[in-house]
């Protein structure tokens, strides 16, 4: 396995199956692939009009945590200070999965 990509299932508030998010740690770049049993967003930028399929350079505003006070919050109980806003972002999101934390945007992650 290329330990340059780190990959979390993406589950919905009521824990279905809704997808797969990567981060690639050499490319800096997050990718997202819906489950094959979900009709997915008609918004955002992961818009199911668009395709299955999507990578960009930072964290899918859907998945993304932009909340000031809160992210700020997991910066300090995590020692993140020293962390691109990506790597902030996905280990934000490997706490969750580690944790069983719903997001603020109502998605469980878990560790594949």
């Amino acid at each position: 396995m290329n330990n340059n990509i780190k990959t979390l299932k993406v589950k919905d508030k009521w824990h279905r199956d809704f997808g797969v998010l990567s981060y690639d740690v050499a490319n800096d770049s997050f990718h997202f692939k819906y489950d094959s049993d979900t009709t997915g967003f008609s918004f955002s930028d992961i818009d199911i009009r668009k395709g299955r399929e999507f990578t960009q350079n930072k964290i899918f505003n859907v998945f993304s945590l932009d909340d000031s006070y809160s992210k700020n919050n997991f910066i300090t109980e995590l020692k993140l200070e020293n962390k691109t806003d990506n790597e902030t972002q996905w280990e934000i999101k490997e706490y969750m999965a580690d944790t069983n934390k719903i997001s603020s945007r109502g998605f469980y992650f878990e560790r594949l």
